[in-house]
């Protein structure tokens, strides 16, 4: 049996709780970081021109981007799913075309320069810069 000498006294117990504590608490912040931080693309832009929100910017060239589809000069697509990437975003869509046909696409946004976003359709047949609109 170890003599009071040798046991840990409770206040040793209790820091070392606490930086265990503490020490797991760093460790998981990456992760609530990464979920908390995810890429919002959800806004309007102009394709491959800046936008000045000044009601003169071309109405074929103006792209919508909500929680739940695309919307653009095109057709309208629907977002099936989201994909967060560490400085991308893949959302997987099924569009129809104004046209009345329909199809089904994987389209990545990354970060542009200049708050905007660099959008490609995932099999390489179409890619644009998205200059985000003011308001």
């Amino acid at each position: 049996m170890k003599t009071s000498s040798e046991r840990p006294s409770i206040g040793s117990i209790w820091v070392s709780l606490r930086l265990a504590a503490g020490l797991l608490a760093l460790l998981n912040v990456p992760f609530f970081a990464n979920a908390a931080e995810e890429m919002r693309i959800e806004g309007q832009y102009l394709q491959n021109r800046r936008c000045k929100g000044d009601r003169t910017d071309p109405a074929g060239m103006k792209v919508t981007i909500a929680p739940r589809e695309i919307i653009y000069s095109g057709g309208v697509c629907s977002i099936d799913s989201r994909r967060d990437e560490e400085r991308k975003v893949t959302l997987s869509v099924t569009c129809k075309f104004r046209s009345g046909a329909v199809s089904g696409a994987d389209i990545a946004f990354e970060p542009h320069e200049g708050g905007g976003l660099h959008m490609t359709q995932q099999d390489g047949t179409f890619e644009a810069d998205l200059y985000k609109c003011p308001g």
